[in-house]
C-alpha cells in the first residue's frame, strides 16, 4: 500500500495540479451525475480521453480550437445515434456511421480521432435515449469552457494545427475497417467489431511514417490491461463514481510504468460501464483480439507495404 501511495503521489507531481484537477474532476462530474439518475447513458468514455488529453497531456492540436472539441464529436454523436435508429443490421450502422464520419472529418479537415468513438458509441451501445444527446452536449461544452479558459492562444502565436489525413489514408482505414466489420459480422462477433478506444487509436497511427513492433506490442498491452481493469472495478464495485476513481488512478499508473501518453486508454477503462455485461477476463480477451487485428494491420500498411498514407 506504501508503494502505492508513492506511486501515485509521484505521477500527481508530474502534472501542475490546476490540471490535474480539471481533467479527473471532469470525469467525475459526469459519472456522479450518472450515478445519481442510475443512466448509463450519460456515461462518454471518449470524454475521459478528451480531458486527459487536453489538461494533463496538453495535446495543443486539440486545445487550439475549444469549441472543435465541442462541435465535431457532437456532430458525431448526433450521427451514430440517429443511424442508429434505422432499421439495419449492426454492421451495416457500423459501416455507414464510419462513412459518414470519415467524410465530416475530410470535408472539415478535421483529424479529432476521438470524435469517431462518440460517434460509434450509439450504436455499440444500441442508444436511444436523448440522454445520450443531452449528456454529449452538456459535458463536451464543458471541456470547450474549460480548455479555453486555460489555454488561451498568445496573440503573437498561431494556433497550433493538425494536419488533415490524406484521401489515401482515409480510404484505406475505411476498407480496413469495413473488412473487419465484415469478419466480425460472419463470425458472429460483432461485440468486438467497433470497440471505440481501439478505432481512435488506429486512425490516430494510420498515416504515421514509423509505426514499431514495440510501440505495436505496448499499445496493446496498455488496452488489454485497462479493459482488464475497468471491467474488474464496475463488476465488483457496481458503482460508477467509484470505479471511475480506481480506473483512473489505475490506468494512469500503467502508462507510467510503462512510459505511454495514451489518452484513449482512459476510455478503454470506461467503457465497460455502457457495455452489456461481461466478465473482465472476457472482455480484456476481446480487447486483445480486436486491438491485435486492428493495429496489427495498421503496422503491416506502415511496415511492410509500399503504400505510402503519410
Amino acid at each position: 500500500m506504501k508503494t502505492f501511495y508513492n506511486n501515485t503521489a509521484l505521477i500527481a507531481s508530474q502534472y501542475q495540479i490546476k490540471f490535474y484537477t480539471v481533467a479527473y474532476g471532469l470525469i467525475l462530474l459526469m459519472t456522479a451525475v450518472a450515478l445519481r439518475f442510475k443512466d448509463k447513458e450519460i456515461i462518454l468514455p471518449e470524454l475521459a480521453a478528451l480531458s486527459i488529453g487536453c489538461f494533463m497531456y496538453k495535446k495543443n492540436t486539440w486545445t487550439a480550437k475549444p469549441f472543435h472539441l465541442f462541435l465535431i464529436p457532437s456532430l458525431t454523436a448526433f450521427i451514430g445515434f440517429f443511424i442508429n435508429q434505422l432499421e439495419i443490421n449492426m454492421a451495416v450502422k457500423i459501416v455507414l456511421t464510419l462513412i459518414v464520419m470519415m467524410a465530416l472529418l475530410y470535408s472539415i479537415k478535421s483529424s479529432l480521432a476521438p470524435a469517431l468513438a462518440t460517434g460509434l458509441l450509439p450504436i455499440v451501445t444500441n442508444c436511444d435515449s436523448y440522454i445520450f444527446l443531452f449528456s454529449i452536449l452538456l459535458f463536451m461544452g464543458l471541456l470547450a469552457i474549460f480548455a479555453a479558459v486555460f489555454f488561451k492562444p498568445e496573440a503573437s502565436q498561431a494556433p497550433a494545427q493538425q494536419q488533415p489525413k490524406s484521401v489515401l489514408a482515409v480510404l484505406v482505414f475505411l476498407a480496413v475497417l469495413i473488412i473487419w466489420v465484415m469478419i466480425c459480422s460472419a463470425a458472429g462477433i460483432m461485440q468486438i467489431a467497433a470497440l471505440p478506444p481501439i478505432i481512435v487509436l488506429a486512425y490516430e497511427h494510420i498515416d504515421k511514417k514509423m509505426f514499431g513492433a514495440v510501440m505495436l506490442y505496448k499499445m496493446v498491452t496498455v488496452l488489454v490491461l485497462t479493459a482488464f481493469v475497468g471491467a474488474q472495478s464496475y463488476y465488483f464495485l457496481d458503482n460508477y463514481l467509484l470505479a471511475s476513481v480506481i480506473n483512473l488512478i489505475a490506468v494512469t499508473i500503467i502508462l507510467h510504468y510503462l512510459k505511454m501518453k495514451m489518452p484513449p486508454a482512459y476510455a478503454m477503462a470506461m467503457l465497460p460501464m455502457v457495455l452489456p455485461s461481461s466478465s473482465p477476463v472476457h472482455f480484456a480477451l476481446n480487447t486483445a483480439v480486436a486491438a491485435t487485428a486492428i493495429l496489427g494491420t495498421v503496422y503491416i500498411l506502415i511496415n511492410k507495404t509500399a503504400v505510402k498514407l503519410s
